[in-house]
Order: C-alpha cells, then structure tokens, then sequence
C-alpha cells in the first residue's frame, strides 16, 4: 500500500528528469498517473495509465490531452507541471524570438496546464504544483530570460493560489535542486573543466583587471552554458576570448584554473570579490526593527 493509492495524478514534462522522477515516484507510491511529453516517449515504469505527446504551449493539445487523461483516470487529483525550458544568454544577446520561446513553454504553458487542471478539480479540489526556481528569486547572471519566467510562474502561482482556495484547490511552486540528466551531464562537464562554471580566482581576476562584477558572471556563465551545451572545453573558450585575453595576462588565467586552490580557497575567494571596492554592493534592507 502506498501513500498516494488511488490518486489521479497528470505529470507534464515525463521525459525530463524532474518529470520523469516525478512519475516513478507518484507509481511507486500507487497513485494512478498519466504524463506528457514533448517528442520522444520516454522510458516509463509499468502502472503508468497514459502517456501522450503534447504541445504544452497550444491551448487545444492541453485541453484534448487533459480532458482524454481525466477521463481514463477517473477524474484528477494533482497536477506536476513540470514541462518546461532551460537555457542561458547574456542580456544583451536576447532575441525576441528566445525570448518569446522561453516564456511560452514557461510562462504560457504553466498557464495553458493549470487551467486545464482546474476545470476538472473545481467540484472536488485538487492540488497542483508549478516548478519555479531559486533564479526567479534572486536572478542569475547570463540566464535572465529563464530568470524572468519563473519568477512569472511564481508569481503566478500565489496568485491563482488566493483564487482557487475557496474552490479547495492548493497551489504551490518549488524551486527544486535537480539531479536530473541534464543535471548530472552538466556536472560531467564541470569536471572535464576542472570544475569552473563559477571559477572564484577567474571572477576575481576578471574584476581586478576592470571587469565590473556583473560583467565578470556574464563571461563566465556565457563560456560555461556554451562548453556544456555544445561539449566544449571551458578553458578554451575563456582563452579565445580576446575580450578577456586582451585584459587579463594569459599566466594569470592559467592560474585561474587551478582546481585545487579553487575548492581550498572559494569561501575567501568570493567574500573578496562581492566586497571588492572595485564592484557595486547590494544595499540592506532594514529589518522591522530598524530605521526605515
């Protein structure tokens, strides 16, 4: 017997990590699932009800796969929205094209799925969860359309959650910490590139040669995402960029890529370079108790 038995559960996003561990987990614990997935169908474990393909950011393929998943279930319980896109670009590159891209299979597609779970748990209740982000909250250097998605989904989500209570439908969203295939593929690359994708020294120098502090993230975080979505070698994109190379001795950011001295030293490394003089702070903000 398992925690969830008899719940009918649709989980968007069955082919990425999070989706797909969702469903594991959901079956695992007996509930009754049905998935979508963008492509490729994906590997699924025995007990899964349904599964289809769906275009997550057209308003009839969700209302036709939902209403399809509702009625071979029973009736709907929970809702994992978890379909959705990654990616990085530094601002000043941003399309319109990616950026429109990126809000619709976020933004849109969050909205286009959590109606449709709505209509079929307004009578009874129901709960759904939206997948946010911790860069939706604090930003992210070189990623800022991402950024700006979830933190719409967020806000979204304690929007709708104000609405839907009366109906006993609980809304929420995480900002989870995956290990999921991308995940794990990108901590591949990290350690083929002796572990920079936040180098502490690489920053550091960046900022001593000139560099303002946001600019600094910029290049890393732009080299990093490249040498993992392309298989790149990290060091060897930071050394053909002549924007760095033209400011920053070569001997300097050879050193940089010390690993050893980088997980001795990162603690004291990035106090250094988010209290360089060199770079703007962040201002406090007073507490309750202090002066407004």
């Amino acid at each position: 017997m398992g925690s969830l038995d008899g719940k009918r559960v649709i989980i968007t996003g069955a082919a990425g990590g999070i989706g797909n561990a969702a469903v594991e987990a959901f079956v695992a614990e007996g509930a009754r699932v049905a998935c979508t997935y963008n492509s490729s169908k994906p590997s699924l474990p025995d007990g899964v009800v349904a599964s289809e393909r769906c275009d997550i950011t057209s308003k009839a393929s969700v209302d036709s796969v939902f209403d399809g998943f509702a009625a071979q279930l029973g009736g709907l319980d929970v809702l994992i929205q978890a379909a959705g896109l990654h990616g990085g670009c530094p601002a000043d590159q941003i399309t319109e094209d990616y950026w429109d891209n990126m809000f619709a299979l976020n933004g849109k597609a969050t909205l286009l799925t959590n109606q449709a779970a709505f209509r079929h748990m307004r009578e009874h209740g129901g709960s759904i969860v939206n997948m946010g982000s911790c860069e939706g909250v604090r930003g992210f250097a070189g990623n800022a359309t991402y950024a700006a998605t979830r933190g719409a989904v967020m806000a979204f989500t304690r929007s709708v959650a104000l609405e839907w209570g009366r109906h006993k439908v609980r809304v929420n969203a995480l900002a989870p910490v995956a290990f999921t295939g991308p995940a794990e593929r990108m901590r591949a690359n990290l350690e083929s590139t002796r572990g920079l994708i936040f180098s502490g020294q690489l920053l550091l120098d960046l900022v001593e040669h000139g560099f303002s502090r946001e600019d600094a993230y910029r290049l890393v975080q732009s080299h990093a995402m490249r040498a993992w979505k392309e298989g790149l070698n990290f060091h060897d994109l930071v050394l053909a960029d002549k924007e760095v190379t033209s400011r920053v001795p070569r001997k300097q950011i050879e050193h940089a890529f010390d690993l050893q001295r980088q997980l001795k030293n990162v603690d004291k490394i990035f106090a250094r370079v988010f209290n360089s003089k060199k770079t703007s702070r962040t201002p406090k903000i007073a507490s309750k108790k202090g002066k407004k």
